[in-house]
């Protein structure tokens, strides 16, 4: 963690083999038989190696761009000057069709164009190859209908949306190409001109992307999702994570990926499989993508991103939300606690202890940082388990080197990390701290409680009122010193003893410590209900270091033994104090009593040869211990993390127009997961929602909505960056 300042450097731009520019703004990129044609940042299309009429097609498009000539656009394509010149010439006798739609040398081909578009008109009239063969058949074979059936069907599935405007409106497109070629790039980095370069412009969409059409969209479901796209974009998640995009992932394919994950997410789908959910008819337009991506291809394509830019997405969004958690007096309040994610899987990996089962169980331990509204800023995994204590000066350390300002730290955390050592070794870097004593301390009398606080919480529905105060300071021994003793006790309850290191005002301290259970543990709880923060995500494994010293399973399945024997032992003697045993029943007993007593002397007797912690290698767990890799989780949970933040920030304007303030998030996932009607032009989007909710929440929906669109968002894959204009749908 100390290094964290430095694993924050911007991650350089660098070129994409396989690509390969016949203009300023335009190039082609290689991907194994694949083609894919860029033009301004947008993706125009793909084409296989082996389909020449559509390669000629994309040919003849980008060759009206005069700047580009025909040797660098033959360069490009792989093909020869003759060819470019060859297809640029059909182009402007013909049009788009002659370009596309070339006869095979040999025979003269049968099927003219007139009988090509009669059997097409036909498929499109849902006729299938032998109706339609009855309409051409004394002119054509059955076989080639059917080839052309087959050709129709893959032209529906597969034609990029560009070729297919074409066909149909070639002077349309013409124009269009003629706009896309004179636009500026994006972030305003000039694409190279030589060979082997990415294209610096943003795209839209994957490879099979499309930008938002314009024109108005009757039904899309799930449109109020774009509430909170157009939030994460303006937190500047997406600008973040181009920032450290490595080379092998295309700017497309991560906003793409990124904005299914969230969507998904926010329709209470926990996981990256809940991308499912989003295919319906109107599933591109909500992703402004020309289909919807499937699961695996969103999971691999961010795994790609997380080999080499997770550690700087999540430190990256942790440093933003950071910067914007300092309060005026130079203070930055974090509350640090462990939640240990259970694993049900097949691998065998490390246990750790879990309060909610009072047992180790398998799994990873979590140290979660909030702030104090209890919105999540940052996660720490930890496979081995380590203690609170361990990690509160890291965590310190960490969160001073990535705000710019070097604010004062104050951690507020549980009993786990209340240790004199601890403490002092927190005071003496400087941190301020707040913690629960841990039992024995001296019981107040109710005469020495000489003041009172009142505290709101989330959970109650009144205010609480405790009384408190501060007594004699706490002596932590051992030469470290004196720290804050701090007393308080509910009206009806015991009293709780606070340890500090703060100039703060006792009240001050006793309500972040009060504020915690909410702040800290009811994000656990509406993390996981909610986002899924528990969702294993990635389930790639790995071995565990050798050399790590872990627990000997051996010492413990010795000790528990050795406890049953003792209990065995007790029950035993239990037996024989009995009076009205008889003599055969009593010398039973005793001879059972010696053998367990003998068994006790034995495994006694073992415990010293074996050690209680020893390296992988020499336990049973040699070569079957794992630990997962974690890099596509931490990825999906930076984006979990922006989602709650963004959730708590919508939360906090909806609450106070409701009539159950408590309900707000349950209520705003209404909004989020509602239709909309959307009207798109050159100037901005309209959405017209229709959640379902009482009269209250639809009046609280239209002050929500007015303070939204005052922030003017912007969806990430809208390179116009068009306002958003929501409102609800009148009935």
């Amino acid at each position: 963690m100390a290094t964290s300042g430095a694993m924050l450097a911007l991650v350089d731009e660098t070129e994409q083999p396989g690509t390969v520019w016949f203009s300023a703004s335009g190039s082609v990129m290689t991907e194994g038989d694949s083609r894919s044609v860029f033009v301004g940042g947008v993706l125009l299309g793909q084409f296989e190696v082996s389909d020449v009429a559509k390669r000629d097609g994309f040919i003849a498009l980008v060759g009206q761009d005069r700047s580009a000539t025909k040797e660098r656009i033959a360069e490009a394509f792989s093909v020869s000057v003759r060819t470019v010149h060859r297809a640029l010439a059909a182009f402007e006798a013909q049009g788009f069709a002659a370009v596309t739609n070339r006869r095979r040398r040999g025979a003269p081909e049968k099927l003219t164009p007139a009988l090509e578009r009669k059997l097409r008109k036909a498929f499109d009239a849902d006729h299938g190859p032998r109706k339609a063969h009855e309409l051409v058949a004394k002119k054509i074979s059955y076989g080639t209908v059917q080839r052309l059936f087959a050709k129709w069907k893959q032209d529906g599935a597969e034609q990029p949306a560009s070729l297919a405007a074409a066909a149909s409106e070639p002077a349309e497109v013409g124009a269009q190409m003629r706009l896309s070629f004179k636009q500026e790039p994006a972030n305003g980095v000039e694409p190279p001109e030589g060979d082997g370069a990415e294209s610096a412009g943003r795209e839209e969409g994957d490879a099979s992307g499309s930008r938002l059409l314009e024109g108005t969209h009757p039904l899309v479901q799930h449109a109020g999702c774009w509430l909170m796209l157009g939030m994460l974009h303006e937190l500047g998640l997406h600008d973040l994570a181009e920032r450290h995009r490595s080379r092998e992932v295309r700017s497309s394919s991560l906003r793409l990926a990124l904005d299914a994950t969230a969507v998904a997410l926010t329709l209470g789908e926990k996981c990256i499989e809940g991308v499912r959910r989003l295919e319906t008819s109107s599933g591109g337009t909500l992703l402004s993508a020309n289909q919807v991506p499937s699961p695996e291809w969103v999971r691999r394509t961010l795994s790609r991103y997380a080999e080499e830019s997770q550690v700087l997405l999540h430190l990256g969004l942790a440093q933003m939300l950071l910067e914007q958690l300092v309060r005026d007096d130079g203070r930055l309040v974090l509350y640090v606690d462990n939640h240990l994610r259970p694993y049900r899987g097949k691998h065998t990996i490390r246990l750790g202890w879990r309060m909610q089962d009072k047992r180790a169980v398998p799994g990873v331990t979590d140290y979660y940082i909030h702030d104090e509204a209890g919105a999540p800023v940052w996660r720490i995994d930890v496979p081995s388990h380590e203690s609170l204590a361990q990690f509160l000066g890291p965590v310190a350390r960490a969160a001073k080197e990535l705000v710019s300002t070097k604010p004062t730290i104050l951690l507020v955390f549980d009993r786990a990390g209340a240790f004199p050592e601890c403490l002092a070794q927190l005071r003496d870097a400087g941190v301020e701290v707040v913690t629960y004593e841990r039992k024995p301390y001296p019981v107040l009398a109710d005469v020495h409680f000489d003041s009172t606080l009142e505290l709101s919480l989330a959970s109650r529905s009144e205010p609480e009122k405790y009384r408190y105060c501060e007594t004699s300071r706490r002596n932590l021994k051992g030469g470290r010193g004196r720290v804050r003793r701090l007393s308080f006790k509910p009206e009806h309850g015991e009293q709780v003893n606070v340890l500090a290191v703060s100039t703060l005002p006792a009240a001050d301290l006793i309500r972040a410590i009060l504020l915690r259970w909410t702040c800290q543990e009811n994000a656990f709880k509406h993390g996981n209900e909610r986002w899924g923060i528990n969702q294993l995500d990635g389930r790639r494994v790995q071995p565990y270091p050798p050399d790590a010293i872990i627990p000997n399973p051996a010492r413990r399945r010795l000790d528990h033994q050795l406890r049953l024997a003792r209990a065995v032992e007790g029950k035993l003697r239990c037996k024989l104090a009995s009076s009205d045993l008889d003599a055969m029943r009593r010398e039973e007993l005793q001879v059972d009593l010696r053998a367990i007593l003998a068994r006790q002397k034995e495994l006694a007797a073992q415990r010293p040869r074996i050690p209680a912690r020893a390296p992988v290698r020499d336990t049973v767990l040699a070569g079957k211990l794992q630990q997962h890799e974690g890099k596509l989780k931490t990825v999906v949970d930076t984006v979990r993390v922006a989602l709650a933040n963004c959730e708590s920030a919508l939360a906090i304007e909806l609450a106070p127009r409701l009539r159950k303030p408590r309900e707000a998030k349950k209520t705003l996932a209404n909004l989020l997961a509602a239709p909309g009607h959307v009207r798109v032009n050159r100037r901005s989007i309209s959405v017209r929602l229709s959640p379902a909710g009482t009269r209250r929440e639809l009046a609280a929906f239209e002050r929500l909505l007015d303070k939204v669109n005052a922030r003017a968002l912007t969806l990430p894959g809208d390179p116009r960056r068009r306002p958003l204009r929501f409102a609800l749908a009148s009935e």
